[in-house]
């Protein structure tokens, strides 16, 4: 096969690669036990799979799943995995979530959705009929009669926070300095501390706090403000149960500081090593003196039970991306957690009294692809090594290794391949995971060629792996920088593949350069045949059909395709939009992005994304 695509004198070859074998971790599923099994439990398939063949016959699923939106339905994190901004718990079975996919009620039983269009970020409550929550950004004021929301003019907007104590009493601050008070018929505006007021915290109309970006505190007496000198540089939270026992939460050179209040005099609070080290306090609640909860920006738990701050573990996997964004409930035993991520990802948690759970969590790291030989044998990888497998029924968890895995790909059930940002090169043989070799930079996409050859993307640029080494193309073969996205080989023998700005084609001969410079990360491709090509990024989606390229006016970035017969499936960010019969179709997934599909036909698809985010569409 070399000698017919005419590359030798272009290739570089990194020997001895094809004997390294190192088993994956070992855990629930190690090497050997991760298998699929096709929804039977026992070997994989190995029978051939051809990419873009719709299934005729889809197999039904007998998978959990949680809250849906328009036909998707959460898998992971349960019951959803919207980033959950804010929590109010009246009781056991009356407990409110704010999230950035609406605001979501539970009965002591199950979660359900009040109203999915809703964005929000904050939520508290006087009862089941009188809840307060802030939207995004706090650009509006949402309330709930017990019937329905409805907005509220309060006469100023970009709020930062909201609390309340009664339904005569509930507090708004802005990063804008602004403070307006709802006495149960209007709000009214009172006289401002500071600007950048981030966090408020009230016990009554002639007692509450404030914080500042700046790190300071300002208590309210009901006619004016005094500050409080709290000793740190940025203040997130204030809880307080009472004038004589605050608390103040917040940063010192990055990391977790709290201070306390006890009437007279302020004093840094004395919090375990591995709390500071997971960054600024990012909430303090708690429902007595002796009962309060901290978490922070990095997943970080610790609760003060009147001797010290102690830590406590969560489900929140370490390192995370996960922050704290409330706590709320109605006993010291029954308390609830809203977590949020940095990709609009999160889940809520709960404390039984002796430890925090979810109601299902398999993993909070970022899945970046997915591929399957069936519909009831899909893989899907992650960040830290993360590797998924689902047989129909459940899904199971293992490692390889603990960089990132970035792209997944296969022949059959019983031929798979991952690559990972360290260079290696993952294979599974229907039995184990091995590392079939190892490249000089970090790989980014594997697929095989019709023809038998695989090929790869990478650091490195273009490399093709013929079962024992790689094989490089070196600068200049390539006719511009040798980074390369993503890869896909054709057919006719030809490769087309993704770099930063460009698309390049090969044809066994020589390559031609097609530039997108409108688009600076390429970084999504699918490819039908040599006159329908599709290549997404950050900034736009374009067409090949083997003369012209052409951007669709409807259409804005792409982050992953996938497609059977005349279907094809685009994910933007949590958009998922579907082109059939020459136009498109959009469908809004919430605010959690989309960065890897799969599917079985096309009213079966797979979503993978932020935050451990599982979707489905049909079972």
């Amino acid at each position: 096969m070399r000698a017919a695509w005419g590359l030798a004198a272009g290739l570089m070859f990194i020997a001895g690669c094809g004997s390294t074998e190192r088993d994956s971790n070992p855990g629930a599923g190690a090497a050997g036990g991760t298998g699929g099994s096709g929804g039977s439990g026992g070997a994989p398939s190995c029978a051939p799979v051809t990419t873009g063949v719709c299934v005729t016959d889809v197999p039904a699923l007998a998978v959990e799943q949680g809250l849906c939106e328009n036909g998707w339905c959460w898998e992971n994190p349960l019951p959803i995995g919207a980033e959950a901004t804010g929590i109010w718990a009246a009781s056991p079975t009356d407990v409110w979530a704010a999230t950035r996919d609406g605001a979501l009620h539970f009965d002591g039983k199950s979660w359900q959705v009040q109203d999915p269009e809703l964005d929000l970020e904050a939520i508290w409550g006087s009862a089941s009929n009188d809840i307060w929550a802030l939207g995004f950004m706090g650009n509006s004021v949402r309330h709930f009669d017990g019937s329905s929301w409805s907005s509220v003019n309060t006469g100023a907007n970009g709020y930062s926070d909201l609390s309340g104590s009664a339904a005569n009493n509930v507090w708004l601050v802005s990063f804008d300095g602004d403070v307006m008070r709802f006495d149960g018929a209007t709000w009214k505006s009172l006289p401002s501390p500071s600007q950048d007021l981030s966090t408020v915290w009230t016990l009554s109309a002639d007692q509450a706090w404030v914080g500042t970006q700046f790190g300071k505190a300002h208590v309210w007496n009901g006619s004016s403000w005094t500050e409080i000198p709290a000793g740190l540089q940025v203040v997130e939270t204030v809880w307080a149960s009472g004038p004589n026992d605050v608390y103040i939460g917040g940063s010192i050179a990055a990391a977790a500081a709290v201070a306390h209040f006890d009437g007279a005099s302020v004093k840094l609070v004395s919090l375990p090593s591995e709390l500071v080290q997971t960054g600024r306090v990012s909430k303090i609640w708690g429902l007595s003196k002796n009962d309060v909860w901290i978490g922070t920006e990095f997943g970080g738990v610790a609760h003060f039970a009147g001797d010290a701050v102690k830590t406590v573990q969560s489900p929140l996997e370490a390192p995370t991306s996960a922050w704290l964004n409330g706590f709320s409930g109605s006993a010291s035993g029954d308390v609830w957690a809203a977590v949020g991520s940095s990709n609009n990802g999160g889940t809520l948690m709960h404390w039984d009294g002796k430890a925090w759970s979810t109601e299902g969590l398999l993993t909070s790291q970022v899945l970046t692809a997915t591929w399957g030989s069936a519909w009831n044998d899909t893989w899907v990888v992650g960040n830290d090594g993360t590797l998924l497998h689902f047989d129909g029924a459940t899904w199971a968890r293992d490692a390889l290794g603990t960089v990132n895995l970035t792209s997944v790909w296969g022949r059959s059930g019983c031929d798979v391949w991952v690559t990972a940002w360290d260079g290696a090169l993952w294979h599974y043989d229907g039995k184990q995971w091995k590392v079939a070799a190892t490249a000089g930079g970090a790989l980014y996409d594997v697929r095989g060629a019709p023809s038998g050859e695989l090929w790869l993307a990478g650091a490195e640029g273009l490399l093709r792996f013929d079962g024992v080494a790689f094989e490089i193309f070196e600068p200049p073969a390539l006719p511009v920088t040798a980074v390369v996205r993503r890869v896909w080989p054709l057919a006719d023998g030809s490769v087309w593949v993704t770099s930063p700005k460009s698309v390049l084609h090969f044809d066994g001969a020589t390559w031609t350069e097609h530039p997108q410079g409108a688009d600076p990360d390429l970084r999504a491709i699918w490819a039908r045949s040599p006159t329908d090509l599709w290549v997404g990024g950050q900034h736009g989606t374009f067409h090949y059909d083997g003369a012209t390229w052409t951007k669709p006016d409807t259409l804005g970035g792409t982050s992953a395709f996938w497609g059977c017969g005349d279907t094809l499936y685009s994910a933007a960010y949590s958009k998922i939009r579907r082109h059939q019969g020459g136009a498109w179709t959009e469908t809004e997934l919430g605010k959690s992005p989309v960065f890897g599909l799969f599917g079985a036909d096309p009213g079966h698809l797979l979503a993978v994304g932020g935050f451990g985010g599982l979707r489905r569409l049909g079972k």
